[in-house]
């Protein structure tokens, strides 16, 4: 699909997913403790430790606690604890945060194209949004397959949105948007000179600001408040005219 460049498009939303749109990180954050049991790291300690490095990519998430804990490990173990892990997952259900539906449908409403960059499988991804209904509103949907070590979030991930959407790099960086709840969300977007909002849910403000966070919020419903200021919600600014 082409993303047309005229006024009618109001920009582009990278969304991440887990934490962001869907509330899995208790589950994401349960599941990562129990399969580092077997290295004798505490769960609690384990489970801190993911929202400590919360998006990204699960394999650099194991080896920060890993090192953290002093524990040796190789590459096969780092391969077979993000399988059991997505495993786990893959058995899971999660719900939508309560303002999710209503805000990604009025944002598509309103003109942008959204998509998601998750550091979740592509399975996972798009088992979740099939259980939600929201596939539709979104242009692009990307997952990580770590088992293939193709299609990371990250970088990756903002150039396929660029080639699917069919924009330059000077249309993007200027018309884009990503949001994220992690420290590493705001890392890409500001590695890709695109402006970025927190969604501080885990009493990491601090954080997500000193990772390139231009504006915190606290549920999706602070988005319209950005994209609409003043206007109870019924006129949208296209992204190229926020401040940053």
């Amino acid at each position: 699909m082409s993303l047309p460049t005229s006024k009618d498009c109001m920009g582009i939303i990278i969304f991440d997913l887990d934490g962001t749109l869907v509330n899995s990180m208790p589950a994401h954050a349960k599941a990562f403790g129990e399969v580092l049991r077997a290295f004798s790291i505490p769960e609690q300690a384990s489970q801190n430790d993911y929202y400590f490095t919360a998006g990204q990519p699960i394999d650099r998430q194991f080896k920060h606690t890993l090192s953290l804990f002093g524990s040796p490990f190789s590459a096969a173990d780092i391969k077979e604890l993000s399988h059991q892990f997505l495993d786990i997952l893959r058995r899971s259900q999660f719900e939508l945060f309560p303002s999710t539906a209503a805000v990604v449908a009025q944002l598509s409403r309103a003109g942008y194209r959204l998509a998601i960059s998750s550091g979740s499988s592509p399975d996972n991804v798009a088992e979740k949004l099939r259980h939600a209904a929201l596939r539709g509103y979104f242009t692009v949907v990307l997952g990580s397959d770590y088992e293939n070590g193709i299609l990371l979030k990250g970088a990756e991930h903002f150039e396929q949105i660029k080639k699917k959407l069919n924009v330059s790099d000077a249309y993007f960086i200027e018309n884009t948007l990503a949001v994220g709840d992690g420290p590493h969300d705001m890392e890409i977007a500001r590695e890709a000179k695109v402006r970025a909002v927190g969604i501080a849910r885990n009493n990491n403000e601090q954080e997500l600001r000193q990772a390139g966070a231009h504006y915190l919020i606290y549920d999706l419903d602070g988005l319209l408040d950005i994209l609409a200021p003043g206007q109870g919600h019924a006129v949208f600014m296209p992204i190229a005219q926020w401040s940053r």
